[in-house]
């Protein structure tokens, strides 16, 4: 599942990039696999707690298959909210400084995401505190696009539509930041059977 999230949001950079209408398109198709994935971790974790009753660590390797599959499945949705978005967005020579910043700020959110799962796999909780940190860096970007985008809004409100846009792709990629955090803070969970809070 985290696989198929970091492959959809790498086609979405992609499209973005590119401008390429029929990939954003695919993307928006392609996520009802995540969304039967996801149903199929969550029925097979559901029938795990029910049919063999697990305790202590083997409860806490389930519910947090549970709970990150869930956040997983959200990352999904927002890179699919995203290519909706690159659907209708109107070109624009103005923002070619704040598309740099996006296709910069969704890299490292989608390393946040490689690093979260390698967290997972490896039960390392030194990496999952690692992609809390990095979660502060994809804030600073969004928090930049915000004002640029607000820049050039004033200076040319013809502009509206296009900021708009950008900005919200910008907000979508904050909160798969946000979502591969909540993943780090389960795998901190297993390891310690107590729920942190990373911000």
């Amino acid at each position: 599942l985290g696989g198929l999230v970091v492959e959809q949001l790498n086609r979405d950079l992609k499209s973005f990039n590119e401008n390429d209408l029929t990939l954003a398109g695919e993307i928006i198709e392609n996520d009802q696999v995540i969304n039967q994935m996801e149903l199929y971790l969550e029925q097979k974790s559901i029938q795990i707690i029910a049919l063999q009753a697990p305790v202590t660590a083997d409860l806490r390797k389930v519910i947090t298959v549970l709970k990150a599959s869930s956040d997983l499945e959200r990352i999904g949705d927002r890179v699919k909210s995203i290519a909706k978005i690159i659907k209708q967005m109107p070109e624009s020579s103005n923002f070619l400084e704040i598309k740099d910043q996006i296709l910069i700020m969704g890299n490292k959110v989608k390393e946040m995401i490689q690093k979260v799962m390698e967290a997972f796999i490896q039960q390392d909780t030194v990496k999952a505190e690692q992609v809390a940190a990095m979660d502060e860096e994809i804030d600073r970007i969004r928090n930049q696009v915000r004002e640029d985008t607000f820049t050039i809004l004033t200076d040319d409100p013809h502009n509206a539509e296009a900021a708009t846009e950008y900005f919200n792709i910008a907000q979508n990629l904050e909160r798969i930041g946000d979502y591969a955090k909540n993943v780090a803070e389960w795998v901190l969970y297993l390891e310690s059977g107590q729920i942190v809070d990373l911000d």
